[in-house]
């Protein structure tokens, strides 16, 4: 089996993989920013929404994975509202309530506390959230391919550094998930960031 940390490693690995002729065709002029520190507090928020989530998906239900992922986006909302400074009108804001009520009767529908792994992934949710919350930031003056890449960057030696204690090398089928899952994730974070440069971050939250 290959450990959470380093399905992370891989998956930032693959990912970097498929940006490589992006960047190639480009030019390294095209990496060229004036903004790294928001590249680095994005790239570190990444990296602990992404080890807290592949570790915590591990140890929770996948049903109850889906559905305290959902918190990220909710999170978000009320994130752009503070830093962002956009509006949120009152039915968002009754969904963002309503989403945080329901995350709570997951985590917690009786007396017993919220086990581990849902608390990972809630923190993983939260973390994710402020890497939206990044993105948008950066997407007001960074192409989407720019933003991807320096993510990829610094997300590749911190999983990394994680994913050593545990590595074993992959074989066969595990490899090529690996690949798709790197390969889409990317193409996904493209996708995300030209979302944040066409419309305010609380319109393209909730889809």
């Amino acid at each position: 089996a290959v450990h959470p940390f380093e399905i992370a490693f891989f998956r930032n690995l693959f990912g970097l993989l498929v940006l490589v002729p992006v960047v190639a065709r480009a030019g390294l002029a095209s990496l060229s920013t004036r903004v790294p520190h928001l590249h680095a507090i994005r790239g570190v928020l990444n990296a602990v929404a992404m080890l807290l989530w592949f570790y915590g998906v591990t140890l929770a239900p996948l049903a109850t994975v889906a559905a305290l992922s959902f918190l990220a986006p909710l999170f978000a909302t009320a994130l752009a509202a503070v830093i962002l400074r956009e509006r949120v009108g009152p039915r968002r804001m009754l969904a963002v309530l309503v989403g945080f009520g329901g995350a709570l009767l997951i985590l917690r529908p009786g007396f017993e506390p919220p086990q581990l792994g849902e608390i990972l992934i809630t923190a993983s949710s939260l973390a994710w959230a402020g890497v939206l919350i990044g993105i948008k930031l950066l997407a007001r003056s960074e192409p989407s391919v720019r933003i991807t890449v320096y993510a990829t960057l610094f997300l590749l030696p911190i999983t990394g550094a994680f994913a050593l204690p545990f590595w074993v090398w992959p074989e066969g089928r595990a490899l090529v998930l690996l690949c798709l899952v790197g390969s889409f994730g990317s193409l996904g974070q493209i996708a995300v960031a030209q979302a944040f440069r066409e419309a305010e971050a609380t319109q393209v939250l909730p889809a």
